[in-house]
């Protein structure tokens, strides 16, 4: 279906609806009920309902990134498209998602654990949030790094090489 958005534009708009609606009619109410803006009791409630019906959200948000990336996908199938430096970067991240994830789950740890550098204790969501960007970007930096430099992620050429061995990369 993603390969081919012209022919599936009419189920993936569809997709993008019911996600919109579970988002306005649970999401929304259930935030609202959680934060005291609708009454208390409501929380249980729209968090079953959630349970039953927040799964649908996943492929309305994969179908409204596809048709809101449709016109660059077509620049990039005409060979028009020079991606610019910050989405080659997250290219980059995106391919080496493995070594991403791993880096950034050591960096969390060191920066973040009381028995290590203790970063962001007690502070506020903008201290912990900053935190996080600072993790991402140092990631994504890496990433880029590697990419021009033709690397491949470690734990991606590790995983290949176990799976495939020498002759599989």
């Amino acid at each position: 279906m993603l390969a081919d958005l012209d022919a599936h534009a009419t189920l993936l708009r569809r997709w993008v609806a019911v996600t919109v609606a579970v988002i306005l009619l649970v999401g929304l109410p259930w935030g609202l009920a959680a934060v005291g803006v609708l009454p208390g009791n409501l929380e249980a409630f729209f968090s079953v309902v959630n349970g039953g019906v927040g799964m649908l959200t996943g492929p309305g948000i994969l179908a409204a990134i596809a048709l809101a990336c449709r016109g660059i996908q077509e620049r990039i199938d005409a060979g028009s498209y020079r991606p610019s430096v910050p989405v080659r970067a997250v290219t980059a991240l995106g391919r080496r998602s493995m070594s991403g994830y791993i880096m950034q789950s050591f960096l969390f740890l060191v920066l973040t654990q009381p028995f290590t550098l203790g970063w962001g204790i007690g502070s506020g969501v903008l201290t912990q949030m900053g935190i996080a960007f600072l993790v991402w970007l140092i990631t994504l930096v890496l990433a880029y790094v590697g990419d021009l430099a033709g690397w491949p992620g470690p734990f991606e050429w590790l995983h290949r090489r176990l799976a495939y061995g020498r002759g599989g990369l």
